[in-house]
C-alpha cells in the first residue's frame, strides 16, 4: 500500500504542476485504492525492485458513463472501465501506460468484453495523447458525480 499510495501522490503531484484539477483534494485516497483491491480491480505492474505503474479495471457498469454529452459511445453493451492509470515518474517516457493498457485489453479480451472506455480531464493531454495512440475514439462528455467534466474515449476490441 505505502508504494500505490507513493505513486497515486507522485500523479497528484504531476498534475498540479501542470495546473490540470485532475487527482486533487486528496483522490484517490487509500480507501478507494483499498476498494479498488478488494474488489479485485487493482492491477500492478513491478519489476524486480519496485512497483513501476497501476492500474484499475472494472467490468462493473459506471454510473457517470450511463449519461453522456455531445456525442455518443460507440458501443451498446458490456463494457470495461480503465481508471487510475499512474506510472513511477522515474519511469515516465519510457512507455510504462501504453504497455499496461495492452496488457489490460489483453485481459478484457480474454474475458470477452467488446469495447473499453476511458475518461480523462480536457487539459491532460499526455492521457489523451496516449488514448489516440492506442486506438481510443472520442466520444463525448461524461460528468463525474460531483458535476465536473471529463472527455469519454472508447476502444472496440
Amino acid at each position: 500500500m505505502p508504494a500505490m499510495m507513493l505513486l497515486i501522490g507522485q500523479a497528484q503531484a504531476f498534475l498540479s504542476h501542470l495546473q490540470i484539477n485532475q487527482w486533487q483534494n486528496g483522490y484517490p485516497s487509500q480507501e478507494i485504492v483499498e476498494q479498488d483491491i478488494r474488489d479485485g480491480n487493482a492491477w500492478i505492474l513491478e519489476d524486480s525492485t519496485a512497483l513501476i505503474a497501476m492500474v484499475v479495471v472494472s467490468f462493473d457498469v459506471e454510473p457517470t458513463y450511463l449519461q453522456i454529452y455531445d456525442g455518443a459511445w460507440l458501443t451498446q453493451g458490456n463494457y470495461a472501465v480503465i481508471h487510475r492509470l499512474t506510472v513511477d515518474d522515474r519511469r515516465k517516457g519510457q512507455g510504462i501506460g501504453a504497455l499496461l493498457f495492452e496488457k489490460m485489453e489483453t485481459l478484457i479480451r480474454e474475458k470477452k468484453t467488446p469495447s473499453i472506455r476511458v475518461d480523462t480531464h480536457q487539459d491532460n493531454f499526455v492521457m489523451r495523447k496516449l488514448l489516440t495512440k492506442l486506438g481510443y475514439h472520442y466520444c463525448g462528455e461524461i460528468l463525474l458525480e460531483d458535476g465536473q467534466p471529463r472527455l469519454a474515449y472508447e476502444k472496440v476490441i
